[in-house]
C-alpha cells in the first residue's frame, strides 16, 4: 500500500499542465507541420499551384510561432524540438519531395534529379550545424 502511494507522488512530478502561452506557439508550430504535409499531398496530386502555396503558409506560419513564443513567453525546449521537426518537413523534405515529383511526373531525364538530392541530403545538415551553435 505504502509502495502505491509513492508511484503516485512521482507521477504527479512528471504530469504537469502546460500553460496557455506555451500551447499558443505549439500549435501554430503544428499548423506550419500540417501546411508541409499537405503540400506533399498537393504534389502527389499533381495539383503543383497548391503544393507551393501550403509551404508559402508553412513559411508564414513558421514566421508567427516564434514571435508568438517570444511575446508570450512561451518558450520551451519541447517547441523548440517541434519547431525543428516541423521545418525541416516543411523547408526541407516538402519541397524536395515537390520538386522530385514534379519532374517525376514531367518525364524529364534522370541528371535533373540530382540537385533535388543534394538539397534533401543537405537540408538536415543545415538543421544540425544550427541547432549545434
Amino acid at each position: 500500500m505504502r509502495r502505491l502511494k509513492m508511484a503516485d507522488k512521482s507521477r504527479k512530478g512528471r504530469l504537469r499542465m502546460m500553460s496557455i502561452s506555451t500551447v499558443i506557439p505549439n500549435l501554430i508550430t503544428v499548423l506550419a507541420l500540417c501546411s508541409g504535409l499537405t503540400g506533399i499531398r498537393f504534389a502527389v496530386h499533381e495539383r503543383w499551384e497548391f503544393a507551393v502555396a501550403a509551404i508559402g503558409l508553412a513559411a508564414i506560419l513558421d514566421t508567427l510561432d516564434g514571435r508568438m513564443a517570444r511575446l508570450l513567453k512561451g518558450q520551451s525546449r519541447f517547441g523548440a524540438e517541434l519547431d525543428s521537426l516541423s521545418d525541416f518537413i516543411s523547408f526541407g523534405v516538402a519541397p524536395a519531395l515537390i520538386l522530385f515529383l514534379e519532374y517525376r511526373f514531367s518525364r524529364r531525364i534522370w541528371l535533373d534529379e540530382c540537385p533535388i538530392f543534394f538539397y534533401m541530403y543537405g537540408s538536415p545538415a543545415c538543421e544540425v550545424q544550427y541547432k549545434i551553435r
